[in-house]
């Protein structure tokens, strides 16, 4: 960490669980406290920690938040880390081929940084036996990098997800998609909004570690707002 970075107090308490090395932790902290440092830290102490073993550290954002990870990342490595932004922009702009070059050849202090909305483009569909199956072409992009570390920024974009109702968001599907594929060994949620309201924008979020994990959340809707609602949850 550059010399003057400034860390606050709960951020080094997360860092003090992160550095347990959990598969899945929750950075549930409220806007603005913080939460791409966190990420940041975790991901550098984990390429440190884990010595020469394999690591690649993904990052799923809003497109607009891109830049700021990539920002971030360069003021508090000082530099010594690098960021390579995967969004439509970039993509038009550098061509895919070169993209996929650049990420190859990448030092172990390297970062990509993707967009949300990247990860829905360019769907195709294969066939499955009788069955017809959309892929998400920006989701395979990604997946060939092989990462082992992800995290989701703004987690809360991804919450709906109520298979009982057949009613699965898209960016639920890709991001679902990167977090359960084989060889992530360390999936990471980060929202300043884990629950709004309903027990269903929490059970939406923790569906996306595991495809088995809430798979009828539409049998426990429960209003925070009722009166008995806080003690339903608990």
């Amino acid at each position: 960490v550059v010399k003057g970075a400034q860390v606050f107090p709960h951020q080094i308490k997360a860092h003090m669980s992160l550095r347990r090395k959990p598969k899945y932790a929750v950075l549930d902290v409220h806007p603005g406290g913080g939460k791409t440092v966190m990420g940041i830290l975790d991901i550098m102490c984990l390429a440190h920690e884990l010595g020469s073993q394999y690591f690649r550290p993904v990052v799923i954002a809003p497109d607009k938040l891109c830049r700021n990870w990539c920002e971030d990342t360069t003021k508090i490595s000082g530099g010594n880390w690098n960021c390579i932004p995967i969004t439509g922009e970039t993509v038009n702009e550098w061509g895919a081929e070169r993209l996929i070059e650049l990420v190859r050849s990448a030092p172990r202090n390297t970062i990509i940084v993707t967009g949300i909305n990247f990860l829905k483009t360019k769907d195709f569909t294969v066939s499955m036996g009788p069955s017809q199956v959309k892929v998400l072409g920006g989701v395979e992009f990604i997946k060939q990098f092989n990462p082992t570390y992800v995290l989701l920024d703004e987690s809360h974009k991804a919450k709906t997800f109520n298979p009982g109702n057949n009613h699965v968001s898209q960016v639920h599907t890709a991001i679902k998609t990167i977090f359960t594929m084989d060889g992530i060994e360390f999936a990471r949620l980060a929202t300043g909004t884990l629950v709004h309201g309903r027990l269903t924008d929490v059970m939406g979020q923790a569906a996306l570690f595991n495809a088995y994990t809430f798979k009828t959340p539409s049998t426990t809707t429960i209003d925070i707002n009722d009166v008995d609602g806080p003690s339903k949850m608990r």
